[in-house]
Order: structure tokens, then sequence, then C-alpha cells
């Protein structure tokens, strides 16, 4: 893996873990302001998310990185095969 498909598959595994990681916790209060809208979490705590999620996606991008260095994944056979099966 090149050093700009690293940085891309590192930039989809922390977007995709963010949004997973957006929801845990959320605590909605009883008394918010009128401008808040009604799914406004009261303290949204965006550094501790976005820490926490470049912490995660740095392990599970390191563990991408080797399988796909050790060609335990191998994408170019996957997509070999696939193109024997079509016959083209």
């Amino acid at each position: 893996m090149d050093w700009f498909t690293g940085i891309i598959v590192y930039l989809m595994i922390f977007w995709t873990f963010l949004f997973c990681v957006l929801p845990f916790g959320v605590r909605q209060g009883e008394d918010k302001p009128a401008a808040h809208g009604p799914g406004a979490p009261v303290k949204a705590s965006m550094k501790k998310r976005f820490l926490v999620t470049a912490i995660g996606s740095i392990i599970i991008w390191i563990v991408v990185y080797i399988l796909v260095d050790h060609r335990i994944i191998d994408f170019r056979q996957i997509a070999e095969g696939m193109q024997a099966q079509d016959g083209t």
C-alpha cells in the first residue's frame, strides 16, 4: 500500500468510525434555549470523540495495513478471480 492509498484508507476508516462514535453518551437536557434543536445534546464532547476516533482509526488502519502488506487479503487476486468468472 503506497502512502496516498494509506491516507485515503485512513480517512475512510476515520469518518466511518466517527459516525459510529457520535451517538455514544449523548444526553438531552430538559432546560434548553429555544434556539437549540430538539435532538441537540447537552454536552457534545467533540474533542474527546475526535481523540477516541483518531486512536481507534489508527488501530484499525494498522490491522488493515498488516492484512494487505502480508497479502493475507490480496485485492489483486480477488479482482483477477472476479475477472475470470466474468469471462473477460
